[in-house]
């Protein structure tokens, strides 16, 4: 659990906590690569990116699962409201990319989350317009 805010005056950092706590504070290894990497290295874990970040109006999200399951990928506002459902069912291992397309929403940051079974992950994309 993440520790109590301080009073920074911003609901900005609400939102930051409540996006990062929708990922159950799990643990992530992530690729900084808009690809997905082969798995070699880190089986067990779920893989994150998304190119090009920052990006107008659209950015293509990269993942790779370990399993087969349900997958959920949703992107959250900075105040950690629900903008969009991207992936919400069954998929087998392996790499996957699903392009979103912000045109309707403002400038700024944004999460998106993946849960996987077990593993879960967030990621922050942010949209220049």
């Amino acid at each position: 659990m993440l520790p109590p805010l301080k009073k920074f005056g911003s609901s900005v950092d609400m939102g930051l906590v409540v996006a990062l706590n929708t990922a159950n504070n799990k643990e992530f290894s992530g690729s900084a690569n808009p690809s997905i990497s082969d798995g070699q290295n880190n089986a067990s874990a779920v893989e994150l990116s998304n190119y090009p970040n920052p990006f107008n109006p659209t950015t293509t999200i990269y993942y790779r699962i370990p399993k087969d399951g349900k997958v959920d990928i949703k992107v959250f506002d900075a105040l950690g409201r629900e903008v969009k459902t991207l992936v919400n069912e069954n998929k087998t291992a392996g790499k996957y990319s699903i392009e979103f397309d912000a045109s309707h929403l403002a400038s700024g940051i944004y999460f998106y989350s993946i849960h996987a079974g077990e593993y879960s992950a967030v990621k922050k994309m942010i949209l220049l317009k």
